[in-house]
Formats: structure tokens, sequence, C-alpha cells
């Protein structure tokens, strides 16, 4: 048996899906700049509307896709989709004149750092 559930979330936009569970809404986090995903939460339950939950900021309900190896989940808020990106992520060396070679740990996985390699 299925159970039909809808999420708001913070910025208004709403989502209709069945879940094979009741009482439940999986919420995906995802970073406020990069957009990167984070973690998985459950939703809170509207106390105003029967069926209804309630997302926070920097989250949707829909389901995350499956990791890609060397590829990083990141949310696309005008398509409302989840994408996946080349992961950035990792040791890097920098090729300004004044820092030549010093290593620089990225841990940003959406966004290289500059002057590296």
């Amino acid at each position: 048996m299925s159970h039909t559930v809808t999420c708001r979330t913070a910025d208004g936009v709403e989502h209709t899906f069945e879940l094979p569970y009741a009482n439940s809404c999986p919420v995906y986090h995802y970073d406020k700049q990069y957009k990167y995903f984070i973690c998985i939460t459950e939703a809170t339950k509207d106390p105003l509307e029967y069926n209804m939950y309630l997302a926070p900021a920097h989250a949707t309900c829909i389901e995350v896709p499956e990791p890609e190896l060397g590829k990083v989940r990141v949310f696309d808020t005008e398509n409302q989709a989840w994408k996946q990106v080349d992961d950035l992520s990792g040791m890097y060396y920098s090729t300004n004149p004044y820092t030549l070679g010093e290593v620089i740990d990225n841990v940003n996985p959406v966004v290289a750092p500059e002057k590296c390699n």
C-alpha cells in the first residue's frame, strides 16, 4: 500500500509523491551556496494542513539519485532536479608565483581553488 504526501519547501515549491510508508517524508539537504548534497532527514508535519510536510531552507523532497563515481550530486533549484557534476575536492598544488608548489586541500566538491592544478 502506498501513501500520497505533499511536501512544501521553504521557497514555496510543492511536490506530491507516493511513499511506501505513512507518517514520514524524507528531505534532502544541500549546501546553501553551492547546492551539493549534504544529508537526508525527515520533514516536519504541517500542523495546519492534512498530509502536508514542510521542508526547511536549502532542502528538497525530490529524491537524490544514487551517486556516480567521481561525481557530486548538486540540486538545480531553477529546474527542481538533481544533476551530477565532477567532484573537484582533493589536493591541489599552487601555481601562484608567491606560493608555488604549496599544497591546498580543497574540501569544496563543486569549485576548484584558483591558480592551482
